[in-house]
């Protein structure tokens, strides 16, 4: 397939302009044939007829592609990125589409710096976000009926975790802000879908995780220590008002809780009696999966700054790794309005010159020493070359 042959992006024009996918309908399994129509944010925020519904999806291995048509001509996306087409396409209805890897000239630098800077109105203008997790399975379908009806039990609440909570989604940098930002996401796997408030709304009432126990895994004094930190990390919410009152924190608070929650996972590589304790693993990890989602659910309505995201959220996945800043910029100091991102995206900064600069930000915004108690200074084999020794690397 030469270049020739395949679709070519026209430029976008103004300030707040973005090209929208229009998602031909199709029976599932079909080709998929789409339009790319370019509108701006205030035309779709003005727009009572027609808005649009905003994807978010884990791009998956860059290899494996399957070819498209828009506008007739041929056009290369991942794989996970045309299961989610297909899966969302309707047999008689356009749907009018915003996705990233398409609606963004990827190859293109400075439209990218442009259109990252735009993505707190992409995804809170959207009438609706769907997430894509991907295939579909008996077990999936399970618990999202389950859902539908009311609290999850404690087997469905570990099928929730073991079939949707462990997927890639979730270690994705960009997914935080997609998220956060939606007014109505929904949660699909196949071709199926709920609401993420009524997923999450199922936890809330139904939640009755055990405070877990460490009396039964010997070790020293202290690892003892660390996991005393790590169970308080995991002890569930009493009731809806303690929630409440959660959310209405510090920030610092929910940095910590959420950090907290990714040291259960790390701590699994550990070296304590995980061969004998296979089951107490699994009920720890589980628990932190739920845990996991229940807080980037409560977070919609939480004041977040810079620094509380990316330390709450280390350990997510990038390709690019400027993108551990760039995608969450938009959720710096939400939930004012009016507050913009610190520093515009510009992929043509080295990463050095990026982390650099967000922890100046960092410092002197948040106006506290505590970025600079979580530089990795016990491990200085994992630094970039080139970067300060006061500059934050933990979300890397």
């Amino acid at each position: 397939m030469s270049d020739s042959d395949t679709y070519q992006y026209h430029p976008l024009s103004s300030a707040n302009e973005i090209r929208l996918l229009l998602l031909q309908p199709e029976a599932p399994g079909s080709d998929i044939h789409c339009r790319l129509i370019h509108t701006t944010l205030k035309e779709c925020h003005d727009d009572i007829y027609e808005n649009y519904t905003a994807l978010s999806y884990a791009w998956g291995d860059a290899s494996q592609t399957r070819v498209i048509f828009i506008d007739k001509r041929p056009f290369e996306i991942t794989i996970n990125l045309a299961a989610a087409l297909d899966d969302l396409r309707h047999q008689h209805t356009i749907l009018r589409l915003w996705a990233d890897a398409i609606c963004i000239d990827q190859s293109n630098i400075s439209e990218r710096n442009h259109q990252v800077g735009l993505m707190r109105d992409i995804y809170s203008y959207a009438q609706h976000t769907v997430i894509h997790f991907g295939d579909s399975n008996d077990d999936c379908d399970q618990v999202m009926n389950a859902a539908l009806q009311g609290p999850l039990s404690s087997h469905l609440q570990r099928l929730l975790a073991l079939q949707i909570l462990s997927r890639p989604w979730f270690t994705r940098v960009w997914i935080f802000q997609e998220l956060v930002l939606s007014k109505d996401p929904w949660i699909q796997c196949g071709r199926k879908r709920i609401r993420s408030d009524v997923l999450h709304g199922s936890l809330r009432k139904g939640r009755d995780f055990q405070r877990l126990s460490w009396s039964d895994i010997p070790g020293n004094e202290e690892e003892d220590r660390e996991r005393m930190e790590v169970t308080h990390a995991i002890e569930p919410i009493e009731s809806e008002e303690e929630e409440d009152e959660k959310s209405q924190n510090s920030s610092e608070t929910w940095s910590r809780s959420r950090m907290l929650v990714t040291d259960v996972i790390e701590l699994k590589k550990r070296s304590w009696r995980r061969e004998e304790n296979s089951d107490y693993w699994a009920r720890l990890n589980e628990s932190a999966l739920i845990e996991r989602f229940y807080d980037m659910n409560a977070a919609r309505r939480s004041y977040t700054t810079l620094f509380t995201v990316v330390l709450g959220r280390r350990g997510s996945r990038a390709t690019d790794l400027r993108d551990l800043v760039y995608g969450y910029l938009a959720v710096d100091r939400l939930p004012p309005k009016r507050n913009y991102p610190p520093c515009p995206a510009e992929y043509r900064k080295s990463v050095v010159d990026v982390f650099t600069e967000a922890t100046t930000y960092m410092l002197e915004k948040d106006r506290t020493y505590e970025v600079l108690q979580q530089i990795d200074v016990c491990n200085p084999s994992i630094r970039l070359k080139g970067l300060p020794s006061w500059v934050h690397t933990r979300s890397v």
